[in-house]
């Protein structure tokens, strides 16, 4: 039950020799004014103080209340004294309340912090670093400060002796030992009263006096201390004034100090306001009384933290653990499914890759008969087509003059006596031709003559170039012969045959390997001249009836001619290649996890998220460990997390430990080998060596580094700058760069890829540049892992898609939509496991459909 109460102001006045402060037991005058507050301590000693005001308090602590203690002043007004902050005095709050509550057997536990500079130190660490806040829950935590627990009020003094050890404090003009920072020494407390489980913490807060430069003389670096410790104070003065005035919006996030104090603020509180009665201090005084005054007005809400009996923790508890069973019968019951219609889906799909492949055969099928079709009408047109009529009548021209010509042939053949015997022999191989000849050209069918007639037409333009006298048949190339080629040849030295034609190089040529005599030179001229540019290449038809082939005393030629009775009008085109596809599957998924970073651990899935926790995924969800502000998870024999700026190491035996602490926050971290490469949002990398514990840091970028990757033992990183850098062989640039972040690189298939925040992918072979595919996603890249058939993306709407090479080609092979925004992904053995930000953890099979 929550109630209002307002916060308790007392003054504590330091004594002087001359005192212009007149006071009362609840009112103070300084000057002309009067304040009224709970109590005046003029000579008050540390024991009744105590007693008096923080002894009540801690009564409410042990109940289950939260309850601070505030000591505010100017620069030496006894502040810290008050407190017993300090490695000497024993006789403050701090100790006084750490015996008392040791006299009533309870175990605590404490933090000790201090805000310098507008940085929150831990002193109760040996790392000096600066600790980030975080809000849980509406409450304002200091992520990574140390917690320890005291058993005994011994144990407590060593615990805020080191811490005051720890604790900046330096000389000004006004104060020898002045207290350069805020400190917050925070009690904690867990317990049991009746049945009932409560938490309560104790803040002792020892604020940094105010003070003017002009009196402390400081300059140079205590200059600007001064300078912070005032713009926190006049940070938490506008707080106290908005909470006085009851404004709609409290001014919390203007300094490190209010935000701390915020959950302070929140229960029992006790403000000490220190002043001192010198006149040389009245002005600082009235500003001390004014601000305590306005503290005294506001209204703070007290509530007992937890609350919760034994019979509904229980409950609650059951109802956890029904709803984790729940969830694995589920998986138990899909598992059964799937393993049950296993093989009926395995036939289905065979069914649907032959329908496919019979639909694939139809199609052929079709598509040849419709071309054989359109051929045979195409060469029906050409046969009327007058132009190749003329070529038909031309080539019956040339076959008569070729008649014409054998009685001469064979006058000639009768005077040379020494040939008749291979005349005789010739003849019969002659008879053989002819029958072949016949033969054939009754054979003939239209797609020969429409053949010839396109060849014929291709060898005008040669004709008119060409003289009579250069005429003649050039060979045929013996890729184009068909099967059922024609062709006459004479076994003769001095034989005359037609010789083989290319389709589309047919002309007359001379080869005379012997002299010729004049008269047969004459001859040939003769014959020659007669031949007009038109005459075109004789072909063979059905209405050729006599011998193509007789003998005389010229010199024999071979020619050889010979139609191709069909052509593979398809030989030109290359098959239709089907598309291969990637068939995917989500075999398990668990909800009511958002994991921010994943990693695969000896073949389980380790996995963070926001509640600062670490878990592991085995048969189920387990917690591994808790660790608060774990940021990035690698691998390889134990698991590596940051923390923010500290580097750490979880072993076999659940002892996590801190390795390195770092200069700047840890933005990425790469584990290779026995190195541990570690980006940060300053640009610097860092190469921390297991083995010697030696570090090398170098800055290749001006921006974040967001991604560290490696590719045949090369290390490349990628940054907010855009650029993506190798440091293996020094630092060196790869150009080009991105359009804007470079999110993620990757190893695939030996080369690297690259994603950029704009969509863009790049592939990259050493430092050359191969490909490039921009606006491969509609949304923004998040992140990629790589596969061993494939590797995937994943974008801010959900939308995975795998991708392949094939040469220096990069194209999608598969899709997969998970309707959630993807925060992270990581490979396992058969599979990849996906991260979504709405609470779901997905485990993905992807394989290729043959």
């Amino acid at each position: 039950m929550n109630t209002k109460n307002k916060i308790n102001v007392e003054i504590r006045i330091k004594p002087s020799i001359e005192n212009y402060i007149d006071t009362t037991e609840t009112a103070v005058s300084v000057g002309t004014k009067t304040y009224s507050f709970h109590k005046i301590h003029l000579t008050t000693s540390q024991r009744q103080l105590f007693v008096n005001s923080v002894q009540p308090l801690l009564g409410r602590f042990m109940q289950g209340y939260n309850c601070s203690v505030l000591a505010y002043g100017q620069t030496g007004s006894g502040k810290t004294y008050t407190m017993g902050i300090s490695d000497s005095d024993t006789s403050g709050m701090v100790p006084q309340a750490l015996e008392y509550l040791f006299s009533q057997k309870m175990s605590l536990s404490c933090t000790f912090i201090e805000v310098y500079n507008e940085d929150v130190i831990d002193l109760l660490s040996t790392h000096k670093v600066a600790l980030s806040l975080r809000e849980i829950k509406g409450e304002v935590h200091i992520a990574g400060a140390t917690e320890v627990d005291i058993q005994s009020v011994d144990e407590g003094l060593e615990v805020l002796r080191r811490g005051c050890l720890e604790r900046t404090t330096k000389s000004t003009k006004m104060n020898s030992q002045s207290s350069r920072s805020h400190a917050i020494f925070t009690i904690f407390l867990k317990k049991e009263i009746e049945g009932r489980y409560v938490s309560s913490k104790f803040s002792f807060v020892d604020l940094a006096g105010s003070e003017r430069l002009k009196r402390t003389m400081c300059i140079g670096e205590r200059a600007r201390e001064s300078i912070s410790i005032n713009s926190g104070l006049l940070a938490l003065g506008n707080v106290i004034s908005a909470l006085y005035k009851k404004s709609k919006h409290v001014p919390f996030r203007d300094s490190k100090l209010t935000r701390i104090l915020h959950s302070c603020l929140n229960g029992y509180v006790l403000m000490i306001a220190c002043i001192s009665s010198s006149q040389s201090d009245i002005s600082e005084t009235h500003n001390t009384l004014k601000y305590a005054n306005r503290a005294a007005s506001i209204q703070t809400t007290v509530r007992m933290n937890i609350e919760v009996d034994n019979s509904r923790m229980a409950v609650l508890l059951l109802k956890k653990e029904i709803s984790k069973l729940k969830n694995e019968n589920q998986i138990l019951k899909e598992r059964i499914r799937k393993a049950e219609h296993a093989n009926v889906e395995e036939l289905m799909r065979e069914n649907r890759m032959l329908r496919s492949q019979i639909d694939n055969f139809k199609y052929y099928n079709v598509v040849n008969d419709a071309e054989n079709e359109k051929n045979e009408d195409l060469a029906q047109e050409i046969l009327k087509h007058p132009f190749v009529q003329n070529l038909i009548n031309d080539n019956q021209k040339l076959t008569e003059e070729l008649m014409g010509n054998k009685e001469n042939i064979l006058k000639e053949g009768n005077k040379a006596v020494e040939r008749r015997e291979f005349v005789e022999c010739d003849n019969l191989e002659s008879r053989k031709c002819i029958e072949e000849q016949k033969l054939i050209s009754s054979d003939s069918n239209p797609e020969r003559t429409v053949e010839v007639g396109l060849n014929s037409l291709e060898m005008i333009p040669k004709r008119k170039k060409e003289s009579p006298k250069e005429m003649s048949l050039k060979e045929m190339s013996p890729k184009e012969m068909s099967p059922k080629e024609m062709s006459y040849k004479e076994k003769s030295p001095k034989e005359m045959s037609l010789k083989e034609m290319s389709p589309k190089e047919m002309s007359y040529k001379e080869k005379s390997p012997k002299e010729k005599s004049p008269k047969e030179k004459n001859l040939e001229e003769k014959n020659l001249e007669e031949m007009s540019p038109k005459e075109k290449i004789p072909t063979i038809t059905n209405s050729m009836k006599q011998d193509l082939i007789t003998w005389n005393n010229l010199p024999k030629k071979k020619v050889t001619f010979k139609l191709e009775e069909s052509t593979n009008r398809r030989a030109l085109f290359t098959p239709r290649k089907d598309r291969v596809e990637m068939n995917t599957d989500i075999v398990r998924y668990v909800e009511g996890y958002s994991p921010q970073s994943m990693v695969d651990y000896k073949g389980d899935l380790v996995f963070s998220s926001l509640d600062s926790k670490v878990r592991v995924w085995r048969d189920r969800v387990q917690d591994l460990f808790m660790d608060p502000g774990v940021r990035h998870l690698d691998s390889s024999d134990l698991i590596y997390y940051t923390t923010r700026t500290i580097l750490k190491q979880f072993d076999h035996r659940s002892v996590c430990r801190p390795i390195h602490a770092y200069s700047a926050e840890i933005s990425c971290i790469k584990v290779v080998d026995h190195k541990i490469y570690t980006g940060h949002e300053d640009g610097s990398l860092n190469i921390l060596d297991l083995r010697s514990m030696q570090i090398e840091s170098i800055k290749p970028h001006s921006g974040t580094i967001f991604c560290i990757g490696e590719v045949n033992g090369t290390i490349f990183t990628g940054s907010r700058d855009h650029s993506v850098k190798s440091i293996s062989h020094g630092i060196v640039a790869l150009s080009p760069p991105h359009c804007d972040s470079v999110v993620s690189l990757l190893a695939y298939k030996g080369d690297l890829v690259s994603l950029g925040r704009d969509s863009s992918i790049r592939r990259w072979q050493g430092s050359r540049l191969l490909r490039t595919i921009n606006k491969a996603h509609c949304t923004s890249l998040k992140t990629a892992v790589s596969l061993e058939d494939a590797f995937v993306t994943g974008d801010k709407s959900g939308l995975l898609k795998f991708w392949d090479f094939h040469k220096s080609n990069l194209f999608t092979v598969g899709e997969l939509n998970m309707n959630n925004p993807i925060n992270c992904m990581c490979k396992s053995k058969d599979g990849f496991y996906v991260g979504t930000s709405r609470k779901n953890i997905s485990f993905v099979v992807a394989k290729y459909i043959l």
